[in-house]
């Protein structure tokens, strides 16, 4: 923390991806491969540490073994933390990513646009619900509406879960 009432984190993530079968044209759709991502984020904390403002950047770099999964993106997020009843915690959302895709090849979907470029929208709310000093059960929604420039990559998605966390 730089004060009292300020948080700031810089991170640095690889991930290796093997999601199975790599499509028709694995050259082209393999999304096995490295993923990086770099982010920034920023809290701001207010009511005596209880509730918090944020804003986070992330660049992110996939290097896929299909030509169409390689990608640099950017994503913006900006959300808000608050406690309800009986320390039950709300979280909410908003995020814009760019992708782009700068070896996309159209040999799979002819009639697409020769270059891919995503802009995908997301919304995020969230129930925390303790269990224990160190075990909380969360509840999610998502909305993501990936507003694609290639229509075989474009969607709307609704998704929803559970998570049991361990915070130590």
């Amino acid at each position: 923390r730089l004060t009292r009432n300020t948080f700031t984190e810089l991170s640095h993530s690889y991930i290796h991806n093997e999601y199975g079968p790599d499509g028709a044209t694995p050259r082209l759709t393999s999304r096995d491969g490295e993923y990086f991502e770099t982010g920034l984020l920023q809290r701001f904390y207010f009511s005596n540490g209880r509730r918090n403002v944020f804003f986070r950047y992330e660049l992110d770099n996939a290097a896929a073994r299909g030509n169409n999964f390689d990608r640099v993106g950017h994503l913006i997020e900006a959300g808000f933390h608050t406690p309800l009843i009986k320390n039950v915690l709300f979280d909410f959302s908003l995020s814009f990513g760019t992708g782009h895709y700068p070896h996309y090849s159209a040999e799979v979907a002819p009639a697409e646009p020769k270059a891919r470029l995503n802009n995908d929208w997301a919304l995020l709310t969230a129930l925390t619900f303790p269990l224990s000093d160190k075990w909380s059960l969360r509840t999610f929604y998502r909305y993501v509406n990936a507003n694609n420039k290639n229509d075989i990559y474009q969607y709307d998605r609704h998704l929803s879960g559970m998570e049991i966390r361990l915070r130590y």
